[in-house]
């Protein structure tokens, strides 16, 4: 099996320190191939493997569209050739560190078994120790990341939209495969999570909602399970950001794809309910 790494980086320091942990992957990757969003020249080399750094042209969109549109004109660079060998790609941010056998643990679960999108366990930098931060779902991370190549033709290209992490998964299932959180495996990231955003974690997850077209009920409903407190000075953001920031056709256009994820989510909350529901019936039996 072969497979490619591809990068965004607005932080030469921090995308430094990234690269022992992929110099020392016991499978390598065919090659490296890096957007460079910072003002500073980037020359790097990194022992066997093949580093591409292009001369890209940068755009202005909000942060996670800005990421997303990175990677899809780093997808659109790869060389043909390059292409047409690989059979998996690793979406890896600037601040991710993977244990050594990282890759090579995660392999078997795309070329043996029924899996689309798979990565590990993160464990994120706060106040000095590393901690777990709590998912909604078990949906394979954004950053470490492996996923099959065929999701991206698919797609034609790495999706331009905010919250194209979970746009990737939700390919992945309609295509028929699985997606999962290897929970044995963890590897580190050196800030939290929506970190430079400049947002709080449930403001960015609302708008990458809003972008993939979730009810809004169910935005509403997460965002005041995330953060009771702040939930109307949120809201009053997300409100906001959305009047003024999201265009409708920047939005999941794909009626097959808004559809599925909907169906999904009804099932969910079936399922969540209903689990709720036998949880209390035991009580009174």
């Amino acid at each position: 099996m072969n497979y490619i790494v591809i990068t965004t980086t607005c932080s030469t320091e921090s995308l430094l320190k990234i690269v022992s942990s992929l110099e020392e992957q016991s499978v390598k990757p065919l090659a490296w191939f890096i957007f460079n969003d910072t003002n500073k020249d980037l020359k790097l080399s990194v022992k066997g493997i093949n580093v591409f750094v292009p001369n890209l042209e940068k755009n202005n969109y909000w942060y996670y569209k800005r990421l997303a549109g990175n990677l899809n004109k780093l997808v659109n660079f790869i060389p043909k050739d390059i292409w047409v060998k690989t059979d998996y790609v690793l979406k890896l941010d600037d601040d991710t560190i993977l244990p050594k056998n990282y890759v090579k643990t995660l392999v078997p679960f795309l070329e043996y078994s029924n899996f689309g999108c798979v990565s590990g366990k993160i464990l994120s930098s706060f106040k000095g120790k590393f901690v777990s931060e709590k998912r909604i779902n078990n949906y394979a991370l954004g950053t470490g990341m492996l996923f099959r190549k065929e999701i991206l033709d698919y797609l034609g290209g790495y999706p331009v939209i905010a919250g194209s992490d979970t746009l990737i998964n939700l390919v992945s299932r309609k295509m028929g495969f699985q997606n999962q959180q290897i929970n044995f495996l963890e590897f580190k990231q050196i800030r939290l999570t929506c970190e430079n955003s400049k947002m709080s974690r449930a403001l960015c997850i609302a708008i990458k909602q809003y972008y993939l077209r979730y009810p809004l009920i169910l935005i509403i409903l997460n965002l005041r399970r995330c953060c009771k407190k702040d939930f109307f000075v949120n809201w009053y953001y997300f409100s906001n950001f959305v009047k003024l920031n999201v265009k409708e056709d920047e939005r999941l256009n794909d009626k097959s794809l808004v559809w599925f994820n909907k169906k999904r989510l009804f099932l969910m909350c079936i399922r969540f309910y209903k689990k709720r529901f036998v949880e209390k019936l035991k009580k009174f039996v």
